[in-house]
């Protein structure tokens, strides 16, 4: 079980601009997903720590199971995890425990709502009722995806289906999870792409292979004068082939050759990029669960720019020596930002031409629904895009939530509040646990 915290840092994407390395961390409800990602009263019940013991609160602050575990994860499909000593457990909402064993580890498959158990350093699977699914003979079980997970004994993977049954034989040097049905694996070396079946559908010809979206994957073929990426349709078709880079947008390709930047669509139509030294896509770093953008970053000599997929800047803002420019996702709506922190003044654009100058001592990167957690006189509030305060500056941490709420921090404790400033639950815990999702 993983500690859940966010303060301060919020919702927040920062992609690599420019070398800046910054952080990624995407919240965001993926469509195969029942739950969102950062969400706090996940099935209206937030895990809280109080004097070293976790229960659990409802969205009026009302303790609804006692603080008697000593760790607790959120709810999913009715059950959740907590820990008794050395075990773990499932309970119910009404507290009620599901199996009467403890195990050595417990997890929730978030899109299945089956469980992942370990007993004697080995996984198996279980019902949200608790029945054995699957004996624990495996050295790991991944999350499900289009009903298979994957499963690893010694150094070869397979799959299993939601009944618990091996469906896939343990074959292959590396797996990845099934997307538009078919899945890349790792066989001898080279990757191909094989159905629900096991059956290798397109063989495995490639040293790189990315998973299918919207029917189109990116391979990649080493040879003597350097990597050759393609792209394949499901059929095993190149469609495009011979560039140094390619990488994807929500409906393009950005293919780069002997430096030259150019936007690709699945028709061919091409768009070049002459100008621009450097281009970077912007993703959440979620693997199958990425949110491709119609937007992508771009630099030359003399500004940083956010770019459509039909070539056209959205967002400009000039490079300064000793600046470092970032890109922010707001999550909830997906607007992008360019932003820059110099001085105490915090500047930002966004892709529908609103711009923020706000003076404050600090600014980590949260952008949520248009507001933003950033520092006054040593202390965290809360602001929208206008400059105007949401939350006032008391806190000496700040974390915003997908479903509406801010993790205020006072002297190591916590509380909930409303994005409105009214107390949902009182700056008195020890830890309060939150969904960071997949």
């Amino acid at each position: 079980m993983k500690k859940k915290l966010i303060i301060i840092l919020g919702s927040i994407l920062i992609v690599l601009i420019g070398g800046i390395i910054t952080f990624f961390s995407l919240y965001k409800k993926a469509p195969e997903y029942q739950y969102s990602p950062n969400e706090l009263f996940q099935e209206g019940l937030a895990a809280v720590e109080l004097d070293g013991k976790y229960g659990f609160i409802n969205k009026n602050g009302e303790t609804v199971i006692d603080f008697v575990y000593d760790d607790a994860d959120s709810f999913y499909y009715g059950i959740t995890i907590v820990k008794s000593g050395s075990k773990y457990k499932m309970i119910d909402k009404s507290g009620k425990q599901i199996t009467t064993e403890g195990y050595e580890f417990l997890r929730i498959d978030e899109k299945s709502g089956l469980v992942v158990f370990r007993k004697n350093g080995k996984y198996g699977l279980l019902s949200r009722e608790g029945e054995l699914l699957a004996d624990a003979v495996y050295d790991s079980i991944s999350n499900f995806s289009e009903g298979l997970a994957i499963v690893k004994s010694g150094t070869k993977y397979g799959y299993i289906d939601e009944s618990g049954k091996l469906t896939i034989e343990k074959n292959y040097n590396s797996v990845r999870d099934f997307n538009e049905g078919l899945a890349v694996i790792n066989l001898d070396g080279k990757y191909g792409f094989i159905n629900k079946k096991g059956e290798l559908i397109i063989g495995n010809n490639y040293d790189y292979a990315e998973s299918f979206y919207q029917g189109y994957a990116i391979v990649v073929v080493n040879t003597t004068s350097g990597n050759n990426y393609k792209v394949i349709d499901k059929n095993g078709k190149v469609v495009f082939t011979d560039y140094d880079s390619i990488q994807r947008t929500k409906n393009c390709f950005i293919v780069n050759k002997d430096g030259e930047y150019s936007i690709l669509d699945k028709e061919g139509s091409s768009t070049t990029l002459t100008k621009y030294n450097e281009v970077e896509i912007i993703n959440s770093g979620f693997a199958l669960d990425d949110l491709y953008f119609e937007m992508f970053t771009a630099s030359d000599d003399k500004n940083y720019y956010v770019i459509n997929e039909s070539g056209n800047v959205v967002i400009s803002m000039a490079k300064e020596e000793g600046q470092e420019i970032n890109v922010y996702i707001d999550v909830f709506n997906l607007d992008v930002y360019l932003g820059k922190y110099v001085d105490n003044n915090l500047t930002l654009l966004n892709n529908k031409g609103q711009m923020l100058n706000f003076v404050c001592e600090n600014f980590l990167g949260a952008i949520f629904n248009g507001k933003l957690v950033v520092q006054k006189s040593q202390k965290y509030g809360v602001i929208d895009f206008i400059g105007n305060t949401i939350i006032d500056f008391n806190y000496d941490g700040i974390g915003l939530t997908a479903d509406g709420y801010a993790i205020v921090e006072v002297k190591e404790k916590y509380g909930i509040i409303g994005l409105q400033g009214n107390i949902i639950a009182p700056i008195q815990y020890d830890f309060i646990v939150i969904n960071y999702g997949m």
